[in-house]
């Protein structure tokens, strides 16, 4: 409960990342196969990244960049971002076991 703003400032359990940059679709691909991330969701010309919980988000940064380096890729930009309040009620629904209204 709470007002829009407090529920956007509340710590999720799983982490959002943001990636910007070049090759989306093929970062897409890589990124649904790693085993730390939840969910990919391509938004606005960027990947929206959900991560699992407990999943660290420095640690998949770096990973993004050694990735990046490794294949030859233009490394793109991987920041944390707040959550919308789709992503809180998302949360909400996950830990307390509820099922979302159809």
């Amino acid at each position: 409960q709470g007002t829009p703003e407090e529920l956007r400032a509340r710590t999720l359990a799983t982490p959002l990342i943001e990636l910007r940059g070049p090759d989306a679709a093929g970062w897409y691909r890589r990124l649904t196969a790693q085993p730390q991330v939840r969910e990919v969701v391509p938004h606005a010309g960027l990947l929206r990244v959900r991560l699992m919980a407990g999943a660290d988000a420095a640690s998949f940064r770096r990973d993004v960049a050694a990735a990046a380096a490794r294949d030859g890729l233009a490394s793109p930009q991987v920041v944390p971002v707040p959550p919308e309040l789709e992503d809180v009620f998302v949360d909400v629904i996950e830990q307390t076991g509820a099922e979302p209204p159809a």
